[in-house]
This record gives C-alpha cells, sequence and structure tokens, in this order.
C-alpha cells in the first residue's frame, strides 16, 4: 500500500487507493490484524507509525496519489480521516467472537473506564474491485445492562460520508486550491456523525 511513495495516479491508476477510502479500510484491517496477532500469539503492538509526507499540499496538488495524509489545502486525505477514527477507540478491548473465520469482515471493539463502549467495523478486502458493493454485518452485543439507556453514534466513512476525496470529485476534481472554495472539502473532513439513535 505504501510502497513507490513518489509515483503518480496519472502515471499507476491503481494508486487510486492512496486518495480514497481504500487506504483507510486497508489501515482499520492493518490495525484489526495486529491485534488479532497480539491474541493468538501474545505478541502485542506498542507502536503504529505510518511515514507519510505533507508535499501534496506544500505544492498544492490535489490527490495525486502520493503517500500522503494530507492534499492541496491542507485537506485531509481519508488515510487521516482512518487515523481519527482509530483514536477513538477506548483503552480497554473487548472481545470478538465472529459467527465465522472472513477476512472481508471485521471489527475492533473497545471500551473506557466508564464503560463507554467504541466500535469501528470495516467491510475491506483487498483484491475487491467494486468498493460501492453493500454488504450486511450483523453485530450482537453481549452482557450490556438491563433497563438501561444506550445513546448510538455511528460514524461512517464511505463513498458518501467523512471522504474528502469523494467530496474533492463532486467539486469537479480541481488540480489545485487556487478559486477553489474549500468549505465544502474542509466539512467532509470534521468527522460528522452519520447516525445517532437512542435505545
Amino acid at each position: 500500500m505504501s510502497s513507490n511513495y513518489y509515483r503518480l495516479v496519472k502515471d499507476y491508476p491503481d494508486l487510486k487507493y492512496r486518495n480514497n477510502q481504500e487506504s483507510a479500510l486497508f489501515l482499520v484491517k492493518l490495525v484489526n490484524s495486529l491485534y488479532q496477532i497480539e491474541d493468538n500469539y501474545k505478541f502485542p503492538t506498542t507502536i503504529l507509525g505510518y511515514w507519510g509526507f505533507v508535499w501534496e499540499a506544500d505544492e498544492d496538488e490535489f490527490f495525486v496519489g502520493k503517500r500522503e495524509l494530507t492534499t492541496a489545502g491542507d485537506i485531509p486525505k481519508p488515510i487521516q480521516t482512518g487515523f481519527e477514527m482509530l483514536a477513538k477507540l477506548k483503552e480497554n478491548r473487548i472481545e470478538i467472537i465472529r459467527s465465522k473465520k472472513d477476512n472481508q469482515f471485521g471489527i475492533l471493539a473497545t471500551k473506557s473506564k466508564l464503560e463507554e463502549i467504541v466500535l469501528i467495523a470495516y467491510n475491506y478486502e483487498e483484491d475487491e474491485k467494486d468498493l460501492d458493493r453493500s454488504d450486511d454485518l450483523q453485530v450482537e452485543l453481549k452482557g450490556l445492562k438491563a433497563n438501561a439507556t444506550y445513546n448510538l453514534v455511528e460514524t461512517s466513512l464511505d463513498q458518501t460520508n467523512n471522504n474528502t476525496f469523494a467530496a474533492w470529485e463532486k467539486i469537479g476534481s480541481p488540480a489545485n486550491s487556487k478559486n477553489v472554495d474549500l468549505l465544502t472539502l474542509q466539512k467532509a473532513a470534521e468527522l460528522s456523525p452519520t447516525h445517532k439513535n437512542i435505545f
């Protein structure tokens, strides 16, 4: 995912994944894989670093495919949004029991000392070409307190939500930030909830 830093999408179209939500999906799946290694082999990961740059922002180029966290106008790419979502995880991990082994779907589950539960679910297979495909993911939570009220806040990163690359495409894929109202892209970068419910 991260090799050949300076290659560009115009020369290597498959590098589009560095610009879109696939990079964030890969990151979350990687972290989940590291959790599974820790669980199965007692080999914990203590730090995760990302060697990225900001030259697209410095050179005022939008989404050219470099291994970057930000692009023109200092707009975060979806990979940075993925890091921001991971940062919302809490300090205590919750055990995940899968009904069947499936590499495409995964969940990272955590809770705080105050028992706030934070889950990150993903649907991603590296060789899947149709990122528009939709699948159902069923999550069952056990051990919740009876007769309690729960606030559910969902924040999605997909083709339409919290996705600066998709927002950039919607405004016509400008080459740079000159004469561009960055408000739409800044709004897409805010990591806003997509659904709220009380039950």
